[in-house]
């Protein structure tokens, strides 16, 4: 059982590794992390990770567009690339869903 969490963690690690080389990637072909406007397109909003928005104090944006229900606890962060979010999950699987509705793409039991 222990093995198995190792790897678990180990999978996980790795994916967030990838994903995260797939971000840097595509902030360095001069893809924009920040618009310019208020939205929050990355950790903590800005590539500074200041975690403050400037504007009219409209915090619309801010609400749920979506919930996605597992069947155990989800203790990470998420990682979101290319319209996905990437979510390990306590219950083995690690999920894909549609970053704009939250439907299940795939889902892989580790």
């Amino acid at each position: 059982m222990m093995a198995m969490r190792k790897r678990v963690w180990l999978l996980i690690i790795l994916v967030s590794l990838v994903l995260a080389q797939m971000v840097f990637m595509s902030a360095a072909s001069g893809a924009s992390a920040s618009s310019g406007t208020d939205e929050w397109n990355m950790f903590r909003h800005d590539s500074s990770h200041s975690g403050t928005a400037t504007g009219n104090g409209d915090l619309n944006y801010a609400k749920p567009l979506w919930n996605y229900t597992t069947d155990a606890g989800v203790v990470s962060s998420p990682a979101v690339a290319d319209g996905y979010v990437f979510v390990g999950c306590e219950d083995y699987n690690i999920y894909c869903l549609n970053a704009s509705n939250g439907q299940l793409v795939w889902n892989f039991t580790t």
